[in-house]
This record gives structure tokens, C-alpha cells and sequence, in this order.
């Protein structure tokens, strides 16, 4: 694990075998996938989903912050063999925007060459954001598609309680996430019913910019969209009812995602890679095309420098609890 320019990245080596990982839940990777890698839709092959290989970029959900073992985290569980996973995170714990989701294309280029080298090829690469924060979203979906554009890309918009609008005399005053800060209130404390504010007004947040930049990726640069836990929220609900009802996908702080939350990320990738397999050719080829890297002096999420990867840790599962 490394700070740079106030960021911590992690990533793990496909050559270690890491015995600290110890998740209970284990993926369904023996589905096996049908691939039409001719476009008269001509079936020349298949592959499991344990054959696949994953690269997932994000923050703190996709670091794995709060869990006692961070292989817990869905980038570990998407497949048996650790070799196929490769993770490139940054550890951001504050909710509110902007912050840094992703560490810059300079460093990811970086980690992946010093780590598997210049021709590094994979199947699945996931963008994780969140609904109130997708700074650097475009660029960095462009960037992925244009090295990358074989691979299956899907955009992991995670969706959690601390995100609804705190307002005030009609009047927006932050997040939820803002309210209890303010109240001295902890989430798992709001949930008891002598703490469950009937004159509390927290609503459904804005998505309309997010809603047009994710239709803009994905006609752009056929990506695939997971809005993680947002498709099953009735936005009819109180607020309130939504936060009892999915209580427990969420950590202490509302934010981050549990076990239980973490393993439907890796069920719901997964109907994803699978459905696409079935819909659209030339997907999952056994060597899929390798690009260029676009400049990206122009990012929006560049940070101001990138350590070799010589200093990186191997992630050891746990360290990390908040």
C-alpha cells in the first residue's frame, strides 16, 4: 500500500498466491459462457467465467475500506483464481465530492506494465463510481476503450443511503450523510425508532446529469451499466423505508458496502458478462485486441505523481478496518 499525492493505491500481483484470502462466499465461475466470435453468429468456442480476466478500478468500495478482510470486496470474488483479478484502487473514505476515484492514467499504465507487462490483455474491466461523485467517468471510459476494445466495460454505479439530500425549510443543507454528522447522530443508532426522525426531510438526490453522462458512455464507447441497488429502491418509497429495507448492504457509516452487499456486485457483473456473451459477437476472444493509451494530460483525476510499483504491498486482508 502506497500514499501518493494524498492517495493510497493498492493492487495485487497475479504471481502471489495470497493465502490470507479467506471470503466464505464463492462465485458461480463454472457457468460457462457461450462466445459468437464470428459476426454470422457462428459459435467457434466457449469459455467459463473463471477463465475470464478482470481489471477493476475505483475507490474505497472497490479498495475494500471497512471490511475486516478486504479479499471480502467484490474485485476478489470474481473469480477462484486470484491470477485473474487485477485490482487498482484508491482508498477514499469522504463522501463528499470531488474527490479522487481513480488514480491517473500514468499510474495505471504504470501498474499494469510493471506488473504483467506492456500486453496485458483482459475480458472484463469495471469503472466503479458512485451516484453523487463520477468525476473523471468519460475520460477514463474512453481511455479503457481505446486500449482496451475487446473487453466487456461496465460502469459500476454504487448507490448508498448517506447519498439522499438533506433539506431544510425546503431548502437543500447537504446529504444524509451531512445530517447525522451535524446531530451527532450514528446510522445504526437513526435506525432505532426513538432515533428515526419524523420531521427529518431526506430525499431522492438529482440524477439527471449522472442519467445523461452514463446514456452518453455507453452509446459512445458500448459500455455496460450495473446501478448497483438503485434498479431495486422504489424512488415512490420514503426515503426512510429504503433505508430500513437494505440496512443490511451497508457498513456502520451508510456508505460502504458489507459482505452481503459486496457478493451482489459479483452476482449482478456477472449476469451482465454473461448476458452480453450471448447477445453480441466477437465477445471474450481468447486473445482479445490490445490499443493504444490515449494522452491524458488532460484528465480530470490526475494526481500529481505515481510511485513505482517496487513499493507497493501485496494487500494483506484485514489491515485496513475503519
Amino acid at each position: 500500500v502506497v500514499a501518493a499525492g494524498g492517495l493510497t493505491l493498492t493492487s495485487i500481483k497475479r504471481s502471489v498466491d495470497n493465502n490470507s484470502r479467506s471470503a466464505s462466499y464463492v462465485p458461480a465461475t463454472n457457468l460457462r459462457v457461450i462466445v459468437n466470435h464470428k459476426p454470422d453468429g457462428t459459435v467457434t468456442g466457449s469459455r467459463t467465467l473463471a477463465d475470464l480476466r478482470y481489471l477493476t478500478l475505483g475507490s474505497s468500495n472497490t479498495y475494500g475500506v471497512g471490511l475486516t478482510n478486504r479479499y471480502s470486496a467484490y474485485p476478489f470474488l470474481l473469480s477462484p483464481n486470484p491470477t485473474k483479478v487485477s485490482n487498482i484502487a484508491v482508498k477514499q473514505a469522504d463522501v463528499a465530492p470531488p474527490k479522487v476515484l481513480y488514480p491517473s492514467v500514468s499510474c495505471i499504465k504504470q501498474s499494469i506494465n510493471e506488473l504483467y507487462g506492456p500486453d496485458e490483455e483482459f475480458d472484463v474491466i469495471v469503472l466503479e463510481h458512485d451516484i453523487i461523485d463520477f468525476h473523471g467517468l468519460y475520460n477514463l471510459a474512453q481511455i479503457m476503450r481505446t486500449r482496451y476494445p475487446d473487453a466487456i466495460i461496465i460502469l459500476l454505479c454504487v448507490w448508498a443511503p448517506a447519498h439522499f439530500d438533506w433539506y431544510v425549510n425546503n431548502e437543500r443543507r447537504g446529504t444524509f450523510y451531512d445530517w447525522a454528522n451535524s446531530h451527532n447522530v450514528a446510522f445504526y443508532d437513526f435506525m432505532s425508532t426513538a432515533k428515526f426522525h419524523n420531521k427529518l426531510d431526506i430525499r431522492w438526490p438529482d440524477q439527471k446529469q449522472l442519467i445523461n453522462l452514463h446514456k452518453r458512455i455507453e452509446n459512445e464507447f458500448n459500455t455496460q451499466l450495473l446501478f448497483y441497488l438503485h434498479d431495486d429502491f422504489d424512488r415512490r418509497k420514503d426515503p426512510k423505508e429504503c433505508i430500513l429495507q437494505y440496512t443490511y448492504y451497508f457498513q456502520k457509516d451508510h456508505l460502504h458496502l458489507t459482505q452481503f452487499g459486496h457478493r451482489g456486485v459479483v452476482q449482478s457483473i456477472q449476469k451482465i458478462v454473461n448476458d452480453v456473451a450471448h447477445h453480441q459477437s466477437n465477445i471474450l476472444l481468447q486473445q482479445p485486441r490490445v490499443g493504444t493509451w490515449l494522452d491524458d494530460n488532460k484528465g480530470e483525476y490526475d494526481t500529481t505523481s505515481c510511485p513505482s510499483l517496487n513499493e507497493f504491498m501485496q494487500i494483506e486482508g484485514g489491515e485496513d478496518s475503519i
